[in-house]
């Protein structure tokens, strides 16, 4: 299987690093795309992969095309892609619906899937919706994919912007907690990789003792928190300081903001402004 990619940023690059770890994958299979030309030149040094900055390029290469451009950037992409030939459109890109390349692209096969950076080390959340020209074929290659990435969850595309919200900007979350537990070791001492280690291998082995031992995560808290000790100390002031409620004051600013890229990049709302330019 070859790919090409659209889009060499952070997700994109994430993508190709969780790929080549798998077995039967080899650089000379992915193909990425980027008019940065300084962008693609420090990925083919560092994957020793296949760049261009020519489109077309994308797709002569593969038959599989993933988009991984800025929701910013999605409608002039589109509008520069010209396919003669059926192949299937992954979309990364965050709030863009399937509709709205269908629009663009014609009856072609179209999945968005919201990856998360995670995908690097093949331990991302891919949650995914198809298009409505999409075959259980094209889902078949799709999984073969992104299987490989992490953990693949399809759901109704009306869901997309609330998981977005949680595991798509989720790992920045995470990152903050572990860079604030190591910062206070730090202050206390300790160098700064022995805090990183110590804050990131808290996180990792709480995150695997939740999906693992198939407890609930208020069941594991609780064996945690002996009564009148540190950790119940600790939890009183998180919430007496209201961490819930910044949580769920965050989670709505990201979903927000991911349902008005939607509606920006609503069909409705292209057709609106073609007939609103035409008037």
């Amino acid at each position: 299987m070859r790919i090409s990619i659209i889009g060499g940023g952070n997700l994109g690059s994430a993508l190709i690093q969780g790929l080549l770890q798998t077995k039967g994958w080899k650089p000379t299979d992915i193909l990425i795309c980027d008019l940065a030309k300084s962008k693609i030149s420090s990925l083919k040094r560092k994957f020793k992969i296949r760049t261009t900055n020519k489109i077309e390029d994308t797709l002569n290469f593969s038959s599989i095309l993933i988009l991984a451009v800025k929701p910013k950037d999605m409608e002039g992409l589109l509008s520069k892609l010209r396919v003669s030939k059926r192949k299937l459109f992954i979309t990364v890109a965050a709030g863009i619906p399937t509709r709205f390349l269908e629009k663009r692209l014609g009856k072609i096969p179209v999945i968005r899937v919201m990856p998360n950076i995670c995908v690097a080390v093949g331990e991302g959340v891919c949650a995914y919706s198809s298009g409505r020209y999409t075959h259980p074929s094209d889902e078949k290659q799709f999984l073969s994919l992104f299987a490989r990435l992490g953990e693949v969850i399809k759901m109704k595309e009306s869901f997309l912007n609330m998981v977005t919200a949680i595991s798509g900007s989720g790992p920045a979350y995470i990152f903050r907690i572990i860079e604030i537990l190591a910062e206070l070791l730090e202050k206390d001492g300790l160098s700064k990789k022995m805090a990183t280690l110590i804050a990131s291998q808290t996180v990792f082995g709480s995150a695997k003792m939740a999906k693992e031992l198939g407890e609930n995560p208020e069941s594991l808290r609780v064996k945690v928190t002996s009564p009148g000790g540190t950790t119940e100390a600790a939890l009183k002031v998180l919430e007496k300081g209201g961490l819930e409620e910044i949580f769920s004051r965050a989670i709505k600013s990201a979903r927000k903001r991911a349902g008005e890229l939607s509606g920006k990049h609503s069909a409705k709302h292209v057709i609106a402004n073609e007939v609103k330019q035409s008037q």
